[in-house]
Order: C-alpha cells, then sequence, then structure tokens
C-alpha cells in the first residue's frame, strides 16, 4: 500500500500514491523527499497517473532551480532527470477521488 510521504534514501524505488492500488482519499497532501549519492542523478518515470481534477503532483529540485507540476492521466512522455534532492508532494483537494500515480526513481 502507498505511503503518505517520507524520506527516500535508497538508490532506486517506487513512490505510490496513498492508499495504492486502491483510490487515493479527499484532502490529503504528502511530501516525499529523494537523496542519492553525491555525483548521482535522480530519473524518475511515471508508469500509471490518475489524478481527479483540482489533485496535482508538484516536483522541486532546490538546486538547479527547477519546479514542475502533472495533473490528470496523461503520463509524461519524457523521463524526468534531477539532481541529488528531490521534494516531491501530492495534494488532493478536491471532492473525487483517483487511482493516484505510480512512479519509479533511479540514482544514476
Amino acid at each position: 500500500m502507498g505511503a503518505c510521504g517520507g524520506n527516500l534514501t535508497d538508490t532506486d524505488g517506487f513512490i505510490y500514491s496513498p492508499g495504492f492500488p486502491g483510490n487515493y482519499t479527499k484532502h490529503v497532501t504528502c511530501t516525499w523527499t529523494i537523496t542519492v549519492p553525491e555525483h548521482h542523478v535522480i530519473d524518475l518515470d511515471f508508469t500509471m497517473l490518475q489524478l481527479s481534477d483540482g489533485d496535482v503532483i508538484a516536483m522541486e529540485d532546490p538546486a538547479a532551480g527547477f519546479r514542475t507540476t502533472f495533473t490528470g492521466d496523461v503520463i509524461p512522455e519524457v523521463r524526468i532527470t534531477c539532481a541529488e534532492t528531490l521534494h516531491l508532494s501530492f495534494r488532493s483537494a478536491s471532492s473525487k477521488t483517483g487511482r493516484g500515480f505510480v512512479m519509479t526513481y533511479q540514482g544514476q
């Protein structure tokens, strides 16, 4: 079952929306911090994305000043690569729920 946030320090793993494989709940906020060894980068890949209207995933690489958001159910066609630390947050603000998301990360 998907956990709601945490500090991830393994060089690779999965991140699931809270409650996965079931639907996530309404009005929840989760934050994960991924940290990989020095001189590595984090490679992210969505394998599933199904968010209800108003719900959002935000990613931020503070060292690079990079921030992006994802909504809806269209999986990004490119992989996202960031530096050694990445902050990821999920916010469910709508009155509906969805299946959520699954992503893999790998430090390379």
